[in-house]
């Protein structure tokens, strides 16, 4: 599947870490419609789309057929660590396997949200299990 479960759900589970929270739920379902047209017999979206039709908007947005693929943007984010980071995101798609995507997510240099960028990896590294040992 293309677009993770956990992508979806995240749209529709956690409203107040994004500043449009509808512009973005809206995006990940043109984006889901996307990949069910591609993959219209994958029984993992059929099932996502059975968990996701109690959500709220999710039927109306399905029902309206937008359809969309990743590219460039920005999102504005709310998080307890980073602070209001506002950042930009590419996305790139392999021309060997065009299924495939990185999303890349960035903070202008020098910025408030850059800044904000550091503080989350700094907390993450200081809550980090150890890497078990390598055994050669």
């Amino acid at each position: 599947m293309c677009v993770p479960p956990s992508t979806i759900t995240s749209c529709f589970g956690q409203r107040a870490r994004y500043d449009d929270w509808a512009g973005g739920a809206r995006d990940c379902v043109a984006y889901l419609r996307m990949h069910t047209a591609h993959h219209p017999d994958d029984p993992r979206l059929r099932g996502l789309l059975a968990r996701m039709a109690p959500h709220g908007d999710f039927p109306r947005w399905w029902q309206a057929r937008e359809v969309a693929v990743q590219g460039t943007g920005h999102k504005v984010f709310h998080h307890p660590v980073a602070g209001t980071p506002v950042l930009d995101r590419d996305t790139l798609t392999s021309s060997t396997a065009p299924g495939q995507h990185i999303v890349v997510w960035t903070a202008q240099p020098g910025s408030p949200s850059a800044r904000g960028l550091r503080r989350l990896a700094a907390d993450a590294s200081a809550h980090a299990s150890p890497a078990p040992a390598a055994h050669g």
